[in-house]
């Protein structure tokens, strides 16, 4: 996927509903000259900021839609490769540990 970075200039509504009783926004986030589309209200806060933006490119009959992808959140709670690899460390340590005591 294309990645730009670019001075986010202004973040405008392009259309906004309710669907199943749940609002929703979709979003221009006009950066570097062009307009991306995301449903991310977040990017609100990121106007006068240089970010780094992924998108895709959705041909659309004669338009074409530069859609952000956006990061997925991460689990709260969540360990990383790195940290469980300590884990398995220390618990070797403490394996080898009682062991010697044996």
């Amino acid at each position: 996927m294309p990645t730009i970075t670019a001075t986010v200039d202004q973040v405008r509504t392009l259309k906004s509903g309710i669907t199943d009783d749940r609002a929703w926004a979709l979003l221009g986030v006009d950066a570097g000259g062009q307009t991306y589309t995301t449903f991310d209200a977040a990017w609100k806060e990121k106007i006068g900021q240089t970010v780094e933006i992924e998108y895709t490119v959705e041909p659309k009959g004669k338009f074409t839609n530069y859609r952000i992808v956006d990061p997925k959140p991460q689990k709260k709670g969540g360990l990383d490769a790195q940290r469980l690899t300590e884990i398995r460390d220390a618990l070797r340590e403490i394996v080898a540990l009682l062991e010697a005591r044996s």
